[in-house]
Order: C-alpha cells, then sequence, then structure tokens
C-alpha cells in the first residue's frame, strides 16, 4: 500500500501507525493553503514557490529548504507509481489537504490504479459517534496512531471513477491558481486576498494586550501562539509572523524591538 499524506506531522503519525509495514508513504509538506501554487508540481513552479518563502518568511523560521527537498522528491515517486498499485490518499476538512488530495490526483491522472481516500475528520465523526465527547481536528496530523489504524480499516473508501475525474480537473485548475491564499469553506476550495487573516491577527493583539496589566505592548511570539491555536483552518507561525510584519509596514500594528525573530519584537495595534 502506498499512502499519500499533506503536512509533516501527518506524515510522522503515520509512520508511527504502520513502523513494521512495507507500506511507502509519500508526504506532501507544502502548505499548499498559502503562497504561491501555480505549476508547484513543475521545477520552475518549485523555485517561485522557494523564492517567495525565502523573501517572506524568516531564516530562522523558514523550514522550507528541507520541505521542498521532501517535496520534490515526492514528486518523483509520484511519478514511479506503477499501474496496478493500491494507493490511499489521506485527507481532512482544510484547504492544505484538500489541494493536495487534488494535486496528487491529477500527478496520477492516466495510471491504472486502486485509489481510496480517508477523510480524518469525517473518520473521526464516525468514530466517536457513540460517544458523548466529541472532537474536531484541524488536519490530520492531529490525530494519533490508533485512531489512523482504525480510520484505515473502518473508513477508507474507494475514489469512484466520476469523483477521480472530478479531483483531477480541480487539480489541473489549482495548478494554474495565482492567489495567494486559499481556503476550504462548504466543501469548496476559495481563492482569498492575502489578508484573509489579517482582521483576525489584529483580534489576538488586542486581546493580548487587554490581558497583559497595562502594558501597550505585548510579544509577538505570544499572540502568534494564540492565533495559531484558535485559528479555524490550521495555519504556521511562519505565516502569521508574516502577516503580522505585513501589518506593521501597512501601518495597522507598531512594533518595538528587532524583526529578525518573531521573539524579538513586541507589538501593539494601531487604532
Amino acid at each position: 500500500m502506498i499512502h499519500i499524506v499533506n503536512g509533516v506531522s501527518a506524515a510522522a503519525a503515520l509512520k508511527n501507525t504502520f513502523p513494521e509495514t512495507a507500506d511507502q508513504i509519500i508526504s506532501l509538506p507544502i502548505d499548499f493553503s498559502v503562497g504561491p501554487i501555480t505549476a508547484i508540481h513543475l521545477e520552475h513552479g518549485v523555485s517561485i514557490r522557494a523564492d517567495w518563502e525565502d523573501s517572506s518568511f524568516h531564516p530562522l523560521n523558514n523550514r522550507s529548504g528541507e520541505a521542498l527537498s521532501i517535496y520534490q522528491r515526492s514528486l518523483k515517486e509520484l511519478k514511479e507509481v506503477k499501474n496496478g498499485e493500491q494507493l490511499t490518499i489521506w485527507t481532512c476538512e482544510n484547504a492544505l489537504e484538500q489541494i493536495g488530495l487534488r494535486i496528487a490526483c491529477f500527478l496520477l491522472a492516466g495510471k491504472q490504479l486502486e485509489l481510496s481516500i480517508v477523510n480524518t475528520q469525517q473518520a473521526l465523526n464516525e468514530y466517536l459517534k457513540d460517544q458523548e465527547i466529541q472532537q474536531t481536528v484541524r488536519h490530520s496530523g492531529e490525530c494519533n496512531a490508533k485512531q489512523l489504524a482504525h480510520f484505515y480499516n473502518y473508513s477508507s473508501l474507494p475514489i469512484t471513477k466520476d469523483k477521480r475525474t472530478a479531483f483531477e480537473e480541480d487539480g489541473k485548475n489549482l495548478l494554474h491558481s495565482t492567489s495567494q491564499v486559499r481556503t476550504w469553506k462548504n466543501g469548496e476550495i476559495l481563492e482569498e486576498a492575502e489578508t484573509r487573516d489579517d482582521a483576525f491577527i489584529i483580534d489576538c493583539i488586542k486581546g493580548q494586550v487587554a490581558e497583559s496589566a497595562g502594558n501597550d505592548y505585548v510579544d509577538a511570539i505570544r499572540v502568534i501562539g494564540e492565533a495559531y491555536g484558535l485559528s479555524e483552518q490550521p495555519i504556521s507561525d511562519s505565516w502569521i509572523d508574516y502577516r503580522i510584519r505585513s501589518l506593521i509596514e501597512a501601518g495597522q500594528v507598531a512594533f518595538i524591538g528587532g524583526l529578525q525573530s518573531m521573539r524579538s519584537y513586541k507589538i501593539k495595534a494601531v487604532d
């Protein structure tokens, strides 16, 4: 079995789930929900993505070099998938994994394969249906190995021919997308402005200032941690830091300290 999974944490969780099997895990570690993904399946698209991450994220926070290297290796592994193989694509209710699902299907187009899908949120709902406690996961990496093993055994569904065709077409269109931000909402991938999260981040800044016992400025890292924890869709700390610095440039947020790392400056919202 070949597993295709999006995100570093989700890939690590799957490796813990199948440590003693011959299953192959192909990881797509790029956050497809933000930044350029135009032609991200080709060398020049990967180069554009790398340039964007280098210019947007701090070198201390930027882990894109390793992620892009893994991603390029994964592209090669997807090309090498042979007819007749069995593949499971893991996804969840977020833009990152829904886009990854569609791009993976596009890259596998034309191959005679047995394709299945596991949606970890839907599987979790089924898993907990008779229990009083309900749980929501923002991404597959929030599931533990026991849950993932159960989902694989009991919640894996075949991808029909029509659904596979639709995913392939969506993937093709996404690889021509020129937007910088993409959101998963009501079963659709929506293209949005780069400023999508700015109002939410400013609310987090104001909330932290209000709780800081009269201090005008609060540590940026505290705001980043709160925004990371409270966001409905998974967003990275590097993305939040990037948007804070963009808000500083726009005059909507003031700062003291140095912007060389997310731990070295304090911020407040400008009224």
